[in-house]
């Protein structure tokens, strides 16, 4: 049972996780770090799961205001849930600058086929509508960080977008 303050303090990693306290309060549901607390809590929202039905939408057109990466995942694979924390972590520390979304394979079949995905974790990153390049493997922190540094627009872009909605230049 979770007892009172140790509530908070938990950290789940679980992929599907249902957790109540044991006089019955705060229920929340997991999908890997993606979980909320009543109260003066944060709010953790590091992945979207997706589907054939917002692929696009989320993916595609998302693609063109920031990169997107996409993690094809499936539950029974442990590589899979050895990644997840270290694109989530990123995801969070990148928050506003990339998006990450997850699509479990096993569910979304017609998507794996589309970019053939054969193994998993693959994940891909998008930019303006397309497939730039992915990764395949459970890599560490440091290859992912790499691989995402180089999918983001340089800080000069943003520094003249900016500048441009000012009416500066």
């Amino acid at each position: 049972a979770v007892h009172g303050a140790d509530f908070h303090a938990i950290h789940v990693f679980a992929l599907d996780a249902v957790l109540v306290d044991d006089v019955g309060h705060l229920p929340f549901r997991t999908k890997g770090l993606n979980y909320r607390t009543a109260g003066p809590k944060i709010t953790v929202d590091c992945a979207m799961d997706i589907t054939t039905a917002n692929f696009e939408r989320e993916v595609i057109e998302g693609s063109k205001d920031l990169p997107v990466l996409v993690d094809f995942w499936a539950p029974w694979c442990g590589p899979c849930k050895a990644l997840t924390p270290v694109l989530e972590k990123l995801a969070a520390e990148y928050a506003g600058r990339i998006k990450l979304v997850k699509i479990n394979s096993d569910e979304n079949p017609e998507v794996s086929a589309a970019f053939g995905v054969r193994s998993i974790p693959n994940v891909f990153a998008f930019r303006d509508g397309k497939a730039v390049s992915q990764f395949l493997g459970a890599l560490p922190e440091g290859q992912v960080r790499a691989f995402i540094e180089k999918r983001l627009p340089p800080p000069q872009l943003a520094l003249a977008e900016r500048a441009i909605e000012e009416k500066r230049l």
